[in-house]
């Protein structure tokens, strides 16, 4: 079996890769992270759960919800259907906003959806970077100590099924 080190992004291109390049991607031990093509990240239901955010915050005056609006992106059909769904879930009053308030909100910060995406995939790229680095941080920690005679870190499962397939073993020295 071939090994990759790769990137969380690094199969970026939208159209560049055949089905069958795909499928032979399964024979290549991810090491690194879960490569996410690009087109499957979650942008437009980020950008309307930000826009959400800020409707409710200026209209509701909520900055903090114990609540969560969970996964209801997919079962919209609009911004607008986003919108009041989440509302309706969340218990606050739907009648309160009109339609061109909710539209204006889009529209208003629609042109900032570039910013939103670049910032998540900066946030996706760097996600396995750092957990890597605080897994070597307290490997380092217990190699440090004089009390611990063996240290390592171990790989549990497979990583495409998940990047935090890694822990943290020690043994203790007999005393």
């Amino acid at each position: 079996m071939e090994t990759l080190q790769c990137l969380p992004l690094c199969l970026t291109a939208k159209s560049s890769f055949s089905h069958s390049q795909w499928s032979q991607l399964s024979n290549i031990n991810l090491i690194s992270g879960f490569c996410l093509p690009f087109f499957q990240l979650p942008t437009e239901s980020l950008f309307y759960r930000a826009v959400l955010q800020d409707i409710i915050k200026d209209c509701y005056g909520i900055t903090k919800c114990e609540q969560h609006v969970g996964k209801i992106y997919s079962k919209c059909s609009s911004f607008l259907d986003y919108v009041r769904k989440s509302l309706k879930k969340l218990g606050l009053d739907e009648s309160k906003l009109p339609e061109k308030i909710i539209m204006d909100y889009y529209e208003k910060y629609k042109p900032r959806m570039n910013e939103l995406e670049a910032f998540n995939m900066l946030k996706v790229f760097l996600a396995p970077c750092i957990e890597t680095l605080i897994l070597l941080d307290r490997l380092c920690y217990l190699k440090e100590q004089e009390d611990i005679a063996w240290s390592a870190l171990v790989k549990l499962f497979d990583p495409v099924k998940s990047p935090r397939c890694y822990a943290v073993i020690a043994l203790k020295k007999q005393q």
